[in-house]
């Protein structure tokens, strides 16, 4: 363990435990202001932090305690280090003793006194009198007195009681131990004392303070900070301090600060409070707190500001605020209640500072709101008929109003909600009746909005509670209440709510319930004749042919119970002769084409979605005729889908017998088709009712839905065939297959932790697959979907994916590890693999393996380049495969290998027939030419003679990272040193073409001989080249220009080669790292030797320093760096080379041994000056920070060292003094 530093484990868990005890004592602090979502969500960091920061202190002593080396270690430390004390210990007290005790020693004279009173009385007498001055304490008090002097001292405190006078509110007052309490009931409680009877000299004197404020929710009195407390305890003392009426000026500063910490408690609570509808609106700290309740939005507010009150509305409910304020000069009752709108009992509302409770006072603000809306309501209700009918109740606080129905009465009740204020309604005894629970919902609405529609809603409800019990005694009595689609509606107001009753097939009982002018009940005999030739239609228009009303209305129900007894229909027959009609009319059926020129059709046209919807239809030669549902309501029901030109008839016949009927229904979104299966169709199929959205408009619907229905028709061919395969248990694909789910519009099932979902695109009819993000082929789905479309084959696309899964995962994994690579493909088993400029083209081949067909880069690269992409892929997949030793060959080739023969699935039934394979599987004498990849839209070079099929096991090997060595892939490891290689060779030409006031660094392309570049700079031949052997193939060496020796050590050249590796050719193979490098190399001989030494800084810190060097070839993203140059984008080179200005801008980071504390800053070199400075200094025209003057203090010090020279550069001397200096981070 010689050369590092070490830490004591106490030291450890002494720091371990003072930085968990001052998080919890900041923990503390800031926890009582927040709300208490954010104490939960704080208190949970600190348990998950500090837990953390256990276990690892558990893990480290548990394996400190275990080891034997470290022990052994121990032990030893501790030997040698006390040895080594009592060594320097021992010199240091020789040195002491020689140098200060014994230079003035002497022996001392003998005490003749002393030692005769020592020997003769066995004392010593003789001592100082200061030792019994100092050191020998006096006496305490005696108990007589100590009450002796209490007793003066409270006769001192009472006559200065009489004298400076008590403010009133401190009349409580107790005289104790030499003291006065003055205690002021749920505010403050002091106990002060007097040292004299002068006032002048020795005013009172506070001797403990008490803050009594309680907060309701605390259920305690409200705790504060023992600063807070010291700050006010001193405010106190200086305000009796003052000549005129101290006690009075004490009782106002508490009196006040306790008025203002009550209100600060309202104020939390109305934080805790805070939702949709209570919020606050206004907070002035010790002055006024205003809340407000029922809060509505700002649409909601715009609308019954405007509208309702240009309208002539009068608004229920709205927005109500309720404002506390401070009145500090009232001692009963400091808190001011106002509320607005004006409450009626307003003057009840008060505050206590005994409970502090905001929700009591908003409780009850709301429930003499909601009293005073209710007797709104009443007053309302007293200009109408239902004046005698509404009772308000003060125990339930509700509105009672009996809504009476011939015998019979119904109790409605009216409330207000307490949360948002909007009005309740409902009935004492339940009705299940949808169309009543609809008139309830309309009453809550519509008396919310408009206060003045009460008695209209009242009138509206009761038609329909009425209606409600005629259908009731209708279904009890065996008939049929159903709503009776006519062709055309019957001569009755708008308003009118009616009832069909179902007598006969053809004679109905219509019942109505007007509102206006008040409430009205009539009774009618209707009889209706069918549009169609079968009476039994269901869904058939009929027309009214007669309608008579019934008198009187007291026979209603004898006459149902008389047409019900006799269903044979002569009953019907004689009251329709006795009213003069004839009998056959009731046996005419005038049921005519509803797709032929009709009058019914004409009437129905004039319906705009409706005309355009047929208009639609008919284009697409799709038969159909309209029906008329209820009142309003109309939709098109489908006779029959045309046969279409596809070879699956038998499947088009299939789905057309199990359709039952098809309708199209115009709705606010758009045209929805609901189809109505017999039964399912397959044994997945869970669904005989689909309904789906298939247009946005009425236009082009026709073609959609034909659409619809073929893609239906292939879909269910899929789904067969599937089934059909999954239920052969020679199929070796089955059981990797579950969950399979149809319902004619999606196929979804599991395969291989695949969630494959097949569905049909609206209004396109065409095939849209989906599969699940984690899933490997989620980048491939448009490819396999082309397959589908192409092969209309779910088990093919089955057996393709499981057999190239493990080639997919390793192409997917690879490239989720890199943040540039992506994948395309022209099939499922054609991928193209895109890095940087390259793309490499794979096949994917159902034995297991992989063929690499192709590997190009963009055409816009240099041809010198371009021409040896191909010939680096040959000899890196060869060292793959064959290893190193095929290298030493020159003539060793790569023999192409051809693509695979497709593969035909075995048919388990005559409806599926075989179709290819779109993954190849076995050799062929030659393949068909592929399509060039694209990268970026330019076209890749596609001169392909050649293809390399590997094994999974070598792909494996290619695309994995393995468990030694580097954490990269051997495939990203070339893909980045192929980068790079090219990267350099195109910045060295593209530098030469630029001028020479704007080049950055001066490297010369000098040859490019088997792969190997040679570049020259200044100083230095530099060579890069790839050897594909290695784990990271590029290669670079570094050799001197100049023979003389004694210019450059092997050293200098090797902490180059180091760096290179360590910060260039490394994950993630940056090319501004690269562009970085070059830079470097580019500066002046001084220069560069001084940062090679600080590259040596990087790799190698010292031992004994306090920072740690990391020096920057990108600039960083960090935030502190924004403070000094913010116009760089971080990623950017972090080497700026200025030659004609002779000045390097480079970045750094330090990072602190003992903490990791880190801070990035940016350092300007100027070789001719030879200084080097912080950039942030020189750019902005600001006083320098603290940390700025520091760094520059530690490069001033690198000056002034005796080994600095002004030939030297003063780079690598100053950031070494940097990194043993105590910096302010």
């Amino acid at each position: 363990m010689s050369g590092r530093e070490t830490t004591a484990l106490t030291g450890v868990l002494d720091s371990l435990l003072k930085r968990a005890y001052h998080d919890l004592t900041v923990l503390s602090e800031l926890l009582p202001r927040k709300s208490d979502t954010d104490r939960k969500y704080e208190i949970v960091q600190f348990a998950r932090r500090t837990r953390l920061l256990l276990i690892r202190l558990l893990a480290l002593v548990k394996w400190a305690g275990n080891s034997e080396s470290v022990q052994k270690c121990t032990e030893m430390s501790a030997a040698l280090s006390h040895q080594s004390w009592l060594y320097i210990d021992t010199a240091d007290q020789l040195v002491h003793l020689s140098r200060v005790s014994l230079v003035q020693a002497c022996m001392p004279y003998c005490s003749l006194a002393m030692a005769l009173d020592v020997l003769s009385t066995g004392t010593y007498p003789r001592l100082p009198l200061a030792i019994k001055e100092k050191v020998i304490l006096p006496s305490s008090l005696t108990q007589d007195e100590q009450v002796t002097a209490f007793r003066m001292l409270e006769g001192v405190i009472r006559r200065r009681l009489l004298k400076e006078g008590i403010p009133e509110p401190m009349m409580t007052q107790r005289i104790r131990n030499g003291m006065v309490t003055f205690v002021v009931p749920y505010e403050f409680e002091v106990s002060m004392s007097l040292m004299s009877d002068d006032p002048i000299m020795f005013p009172w004197r506070l001797v403990e303070l008490k803050i009594l404020v309680a907060n309701s929710l605390l259920d305690k009195p409200l705790l504060l900070h023992s600063n807070q407390l010291l700050y006010v305890h001193q405010l106190v003392q200086s305000r009796l301090f003052v000549d005129d009426n101290p006690l009075t000026n004490m009782y106002l500063c508490l009196h006040y600060f306790c008025l203002s910490l009550q209100l600060d408690c309202l104020w939390s609570q109305a934080v805790q409070l805070w939702g949709s509808n209570i919020k606050i609106e206004e907070y002035l700290c010790g002055q006024r707190l205003k809340i407000s309740y029922w809060c509505i939005t700002g649409s909601q507010q715009a609308l019954n500001a405007g509208s309702l009150t240009q309208q002539g509305k009068a608004v229920l409910a709205t927005t109500s605020f309720v404002t506390i304020t401070i009145d500090p000069g009232c001692r009963s009752n400091p808190f001011i209640i106002t509320h607005s709108p004006p409450l009626a009992s307003e003057c009840r509302l008060s505050l206590s500072s005994k409970s502090l409770s905001l929700e009591c006072l908003l409780a009850k603000c709301i429930t003499l709101h909601s009293e005073m809306l209710l007797r709104e309501l009443m007053s309302v209700l007293k200009a109408t008929s239902w004046k005698n009918k509404a009772v308000f109740e003060e125990a339930s606080r509700c509105l009672k109003i009996l809504v009476p129905l011939g015998h019979t009465n119904w109790t409605l009740l009216i409330g207000i909600d307490n949360r948002t204020g909007h009005v309740i309604a409902s009935l004492e005894v339940d009705c299940l009746c949808a169309s009543v629970k609809s008139a309830l919902e309309m009453v809550e609405r519509e008396v919310t909005d408009n206060k003045s529609c009460l008695p209209a809603q009242l009138t509206l409800l009761q038609c329909q509670l009425f209606l409600a019990s005629i259908e009731e005694k209708a279904r009890a009595q065996g008939l049929r209440v159903r709503p009776l689609p006519l062709l055309k509606p019957l001569p009755f107001p708008s308003d009118t709510k009616t009832l069909f009753v179902e007598l006969q097939p053809l004679a109905y009982l219509v019942v109505t319930a007007s509102p206006h002018p008040q409430f009205t009940d009539t009774y009618y005999i209707l009889q209706v004749a069918a549009t169609g030739d079968d009476v039994a239609i269901p869904q058939c228009f009929f027309v009214a042919t007669s309608l008579e009303e019934i008198e009187p209305k007291e026979a209603v129900f004898s006459h149902m119970r008389a047409i019900t007894v006799s269903r044979s229909g002569y009953v019907l027959k004689r009251k329709l002769e006795e009213r003069g009609l004839e009998t056959d009319l009731v046996k005419r059926v005038c049921l005519q084409s509803a797709f032929s020129p009709s009058p019914f059709t004409s009437l129905l046209c004039s319906q705009l979605n409706i005309h355009r919807l047929l208009t639609s239809l008919n284009i697409a030669g799709i038969h159909c005729h309209v029906l008329q549902l209820e009142y309003g309501s109309t939709c098109v029901q489908i006779h029959s889908l045309p046969q279409l030109e596809t070879e699956a008839n038998q499947l088009h016949d299939l789905l057309s017998q199990h359709l039952e009927s098809c309708m199209l229904v115009p709705t606010t979104q758009g045209v929805e088709c609901r189809m109505v299966f017999k039964r399912p169709l397959t044994r997945s199929d869970g669904q005989v009712v689909k309904r789906i959205l298939i247009s946005n408009s009425c236009e082009g619907v026709g073609i959609a839905l034909l659409a619809l229905w073929r893609a239906m028709i292939s879909l269910l061919g899929i789904a067969l065939e599937l089934e059909h395969y999954m239920s052969d248990v020679s199929w070796s694909y089955r059981s990797d297959c579950h969950s399979v789910r149809f319902d004619l519009t999606e196929l979804s099932l599991l395969c291989n932790q695949h969630e494959i979902s097949l569905g049909i695109d609206i209004p396109s009819g065409e095939f849209k697959i989906d599969l699940n993000a984690s899933s490997h082929f989620f980048q491939l789905r448009d490819a396999l979907r082309k397959v589908i479309i192409s092969t209309k084959s779910l088990p093919l696309l089955i057996q393709g994916m499981i057999q190239t899964d493990q080639a997919v995962q390793l192409l997917s994994q690879f490239v989720q590890s890199m943040t540039s690579a992506k994948l395309t493909a022209d099939s499922p088993s054609h991928i193209h693999l895109h890095y940087d400029v390259f793309c490499l083209s794979v096949v994917l081949i159902s034995n297991g393996g992989v063929q690499f067909v192709d590997f190009a880069c963009k055409s816009g690269n240099v041809g010198l380049m371009q021409s040896n992409a191909q010939r680096y892929f040959q000899d890196f997949v060869k060292a793959i495969i064959y290893g190193s030793e095929i290298m030493d060959q020159e003539d060793a080739t790569v023999t192409p290998t051809p693509v695979a023969k497709p593969v035909l699935l075995p048919s388990p039934s005559p409806i599926v027939s075989p179709r290819p394979s779109p993954w190849p599987a076995s050799p062929l004498p030659s393949i068909p030419p592929l399509p060039s990849p694209v990268v970026e839209g330019k076209s890749l070079t596609s001169h392909r003679c050649w293809a390399i099929t590997v094994s999974m096991q070598q792909m494996a090997d290619i695309f994995s990272v393995s468990g030694s060595g580097p954490r990269v892939s051997r495939m990203e490891a070339f893909f980045g040193s192929l980068s790079l290689l090219f990267a350099s060779y195109n910045l060295v030409q593209l530098s030469s073409q630029q001028p020479p006031q704007q080049q950055q660094f001066q490297w010369q392309f000098i040859s490019l001989d088997h792969g190997v570049h040679l570049y020259h700079t200044e100083a230095l031949a530099v060579t890069l080249s790839l050897d594909v052997t290695k784990h990271i193939p590029l290669k670079v060496t570094f050799k001197p220009l100049t023979p003389q020796e004694g210019v450059w050590s092997e050293l200098e050249l090797q902490t180059l080669e180091e760096f290179f590796y360590a910060e260039v050719a490394c994950r993630p193979f940056l090319h501004n790292s690269m562009h970085s490098f070059m830079r470097i190399l580019s500066v002046p001989l001084a220069t560069l030797k001084s940062a090679i030494n600080v590259m040596q800084l990087h790799l190698r810190p010292p031992n004994d320093s306090i920072w740690r060097l990391h020096l920057c070839l990108v600039v960083p993203s960090t935030r502190e760096l924004k403070q000094h140059i913010s116009h760089l984008p971080p990623g950017d080179p972090g080497v700026i080379n200025k030659i004609k200005l002779q000045k390097l801008l480079f970045f750094i980071r330090i990072v602190r041994k003992e903490d990791g504390v880190d801070e990035d800053f940016p350092l300007l070199h100027d070789y001719k000056a030879n200084t080097l400075v912080v950039a942030a200094a020189r750019e902005r025209n600001t006083a320098p920070t603290a940390l700025q003057q520091a760094i520059d203090t530690a490069f001033k010090r690198a000056t002034e060292l005796p080994s600095s020279h002004p030939e030297t550069s003063l780079l690598y001397p100053a950031i070494r003094s940097l990194l043993y200096t105590q910096l302010p981070v």
